[in-house]
């Protein structure tokens, strides 16, 4: 186990991880995700992504599995029901940020707390929890946080 931070030097250092020019997102101050329903958090813009940014110093502290995150950040790992995740650097002052696709309808705990949905939505939406999962644990990854 290594530390998030540890992991990233090391994964920038050696070319493992594609990593986005901080100062060349498109950054909309007016549009702000609110996390959790209170506080505003800003956004920016990777292509056709709307995503929030999180500094990496911010969970100094996690250790995380260098086999699984090589998995996670390597080209490829792309998958429809699963929300995309990229690793920006600012050059000056050297900073890593944690990129985070913004889900239409908030995270799937409110979602599901607010939403009246039909059987069918709900066997749909299984369904595609289910490909998502099966998707993670053939790439030997294990979702920890359901």
């Amino acid at each position: 186990m290594l530390s998030i931070i540890d992991w990233l030097e090391q994964s920038v250092e050696n070319n493992d991880v594609e990593v986005i020019k901080f100062d060349s997102l498109n950054f909309d101050d007016a549009k702000k995700r609110k996390k959790g329903g209170i506080n505003p958090r800003p956004c920016v813009y990777l292509n056709d992504l709307t995503c929030t940014y999180h500094a990496l110093t911010d969970y100094y502290d996690l250790n995380i599995d260098e086999k699984e995150m090589k998995i996670i950040y390597s080209a490829g790992l792309e998958h429809e029901n699963i929300i995309k995740a990229f690793i920006s650097q600012r050059e000056r002052p050297l900073e890593h940020y944690l990129l985070v696709e913004v889900a239409d309808q908030g995270n799937l705990t409110n979602y599901l707390k607010k939403a009246k949905l039909t059987w069918n939505r709900r066997i749909e939406l299984a369904s595609q929890l289910i490909s998502g999962l099966e998707f993670l644990h053939n790439q030997q990854i294990i979702h920890s946080n359901l």
